[in-house]
């Protein structure tokens, strides 16, 4: 494996790990907007967090796409 290509695994890695995080955060929001109790900062977190999500998802397919050999 080139050096690089191990750069580029370990960051996967690491935005893996961020992604199963804030998709746990986007559930426990979306219990509170599910129940009516969320405010609007909850509402708003979970937009940025949905957003934050997709975003990682995106550099994830892009390293896959780089390693591929």
């Amino acid at each position: 494996m080139k050096p690089e290509n191990k750069k580029l695994m370990d960051l996967q890695k690491v935005l893996k790990s961020k992604v199963k995080r804030a998709k746990e955060k986007k559930k426990d929001l979306e219990v509170l907007i599910d129940g009516g109790t969320a405010t609007s900062r909850h509402k708003q977190e979970y937009v940025e967090v949905k957003a934050q999500i997709e975003a990682w998802e995106d550099i994830i397919d892009l390293i896959e796409g780089m390693t591929d050999e």
